[in-house]
Formats: structure tokens, sequence, C-alpha cells
């Protein structure tokens, strides 16, 4: 955002090292909360609002929904809650409760922004929202580079040969991705066809199950785990075929960033995916856990390279016409002077 009219201070309820590593200014100041009561944490970020003299509050997360709303009407300033999605475990633990708390909160916000139409009218139905409360950002991803060099050196990278074909994954490895599914799907589509390898680009609790998943299945030498990485859009351009096989997403920054670089998109058909794949036209959706699905639209993109070229041109089509960083940022700087506009 522009740094002659914004500056952020950012509150997490735990250190979070990676975003840290992520603040690309100086003046952006990361404070990490103390207090765990429902009082400690209002107190606190109550006291961090008056000093670093805070303009708008922008909260984002069920973990200080409740506590964001209740900061933004005790200091009089505008206040906007983003809802980005669910986890696998804030999935597992849906209440009624809870939803009497979503929907209250939700009520002292001045403005609510999800990230696309289909969110938004869930948010709508099940929040008992006025529409006009509820704004459309979608997430907007980089453009970079795209070349035949970029691939080959991401494929030598991982000794994977250029006749070979690649079917790919980035993200946490996480329950919600449910990447035993494509695992699964994975181990039938390379029984057919045995020039295919599995690049899974990533990290996190589900490491060791997946890998015993792999090992199980016999398919050791044909998948990749490539770690974490922070050039994903440079190295899934040595994929053939993005596959996200999640159980719940908002808006995938990894779909995105997929799309951005061309790639064919087979996913689950949840949350903001078909907002941003059609199906059969630059991608397939499916079922959430429908292993023989993902098989077979794995294996129509593997036999007709022409659909595959047409919807690589789709795909970069789309993400420079909808989904660059830039119009992103550009409606959060309006929505933000628009907040303030209501305070004056």
């Amino acid at each position: 955002m522009d740094p002659d009219r914004f500056r952020h201070v950012i509150v997490t309820t735990h250190d979070d090292h990676a975003l840290r590593a992520h603040v690309s200014t100086d003046r952006t100041l990361v404070h990490t909360l103390n207090g765990r009561s429902l009082p400690g944490k209002i107190s606190e970020v109550f006291r961090i609002i008056k000093r670093e003299r805070i303009d708008v509050l922008h909260a984002r997360g069920w973990s200080l929904m409740l506590e964001g709303g209740i900061l933004g009407n005790i200091a009089r300033i505008p206040s906007i809650y983003s809802f980005h999605g669910k986890t696998h475990d804030e999935l597992a633990r849906s209440s009624k409760k809870r939803l009497l708390i979503e929907m209250l909160s939700s009520r002292m916000y001045d403005v609510i922004v999800t990230l696309t139409p289909a969110m938004k009218k869930d948010l709508v139905d099940s929040w008992k929202l006025d529409a006009g409360k509820v704004q459309v950002i979608s997430n907007g991803i980089h453009e970079v580079p795209v070349s035949d060099e970029i691939r080959l050196k991401a494929r030598n990278a991982w000794g994977i040969r250029e006749h070979e074909f690649v079917v790919g994954f980035a993200g946490r490895f996480d329950p919600v991705k449910d990447l035993d599914t494509l695992v699964e799907a994975f181990h039938g589509f390379v029984t057919k066809h045995c020039d295919a390898r599995l690049v899974l680009i990533g990290d996190g609790v589900c490491n060791d199950p997946i890998r015993e998943l792999v090992s199980r299945k016999g398919i050791e030498e044909k998948v990749v785990f490539a770690g974490f990485s922070d050039r994903v859009q440079e190295q899934m351009q040595a994929f053939d075929v993005y596959v996200q096989t999640s159980l719940y997403e908002g808006l995938s920054n990894t779909i995105l960033e997929a799309v951005s670089v061309g790639l064919p998109v087979v996913c689950t058909d949840v949350g903001g995916n078909g907002d941003i794949i059609h199906h059969g036209e630059n991608g397939f959706l499916v079922g959430a856990r429908e292993i023989e699905e993902f098989e077979k639209y794995m294996d129509i993109i593997y036999v007709q390279p022409e659909l595959r070229r047409i919807m690589s041109e789709k795909n970069v089509k789309l993400h420079r016409t909808t989904y660059l960083l830039a119009g992103m940022i550009e409606k959060y700087e309006r929505m933000y002077s628009n907040s303030c506009r209501l305070y004056e």
C-alpha cells in the first residue's frame, strides 16, 4: 500500500515467525498478545490502539472476532472483519453457540469483507446480514515471468526429466487439505501412466502421515516432497497440472498462483474454488474425497495436450484481468479510506 498514506500495526495471538519474515517494511510493527482471557486481550489491544494512534481496526479470524467488534466500539474507530474461510478444526467445532457469537459479533463491525460472491451470499444468509454491509475483495497475486527456462530449472532441481508429466500441489500439509485423497488419486493415475510424477510443495502437521501413505502405496520414487518454499510461482512452472483436494477453501492463493503461471487446475468444488475454476473451461471441479473423479480428470488433461494449452491461455488471461495484486491493494486502500469517512 501507499506508504505515504498507510501504516500497519499487526497484533497476533501467538508469535508467528513466518509472518514476521514476510513483513516487508520496518514501519510495520508486530505485537504478540500476552493476555489469553477476553478482558485481558481487549485491555491489551486497547492500549496498543491508543499508543499507536490506530485509525481503523481490521480483525481477521475467529480468535479475535468478538474482541475486535467490542474494541471498535470502545475505541470509537471504524472496524472491519475479514472472513477468509475456516480451518479443519473450526469446521469440526461448528455449533449453534459459535453461529450465535458470529451473528452478534458481525453486527458490531462497520464492514464485513470476504473473498468471493459465493462466500458473501453464505455470510448474508447464515449471519442474517444486510448485503450492503458485506464487501467482496478477491485475493491478488503478483505477475511473474513464465518461461521454458524457468520450467526446466525447476524440474532439474527435483531430478524430473522433460518428458515426465508432473502433478503438483502447494500449501499447508493440514487435514483440511485432504492430501490423502491426492495421494490415492495419484497412485491410480501413475499405475496407468508410468511417466507421471507428483510434487508436493509445503510442510505441516500431516507431513509424516502423508509420507507414510506414499510409502504404503509403494510410490516413493514417484513423489517429490519439496518442502516449504517462498518461490512457489517459479517452482509451479515445473508442473503440468495443479491438483488441490481441500475439504474447504476460501479463495485459495495457491490456486490463484497456479492460474497465474498458466496451469490447468483440478480442485474440489468447495468455498471460492468455483469462482476461479469453471468446469471444463480452465480446469475441472470435483466433489470432496472423490478419488476416482480426481484420477479421471488428471487423465483427461494428460491425454489432451491441446486442452492443456487452451486452459493455460485462459488462466493467464483470467489472472491478468481479475486477480492481479495491484487491483486487490487498490480495493483495500479504498475500503480503509471510506471507513474513516464514516466517522468524520
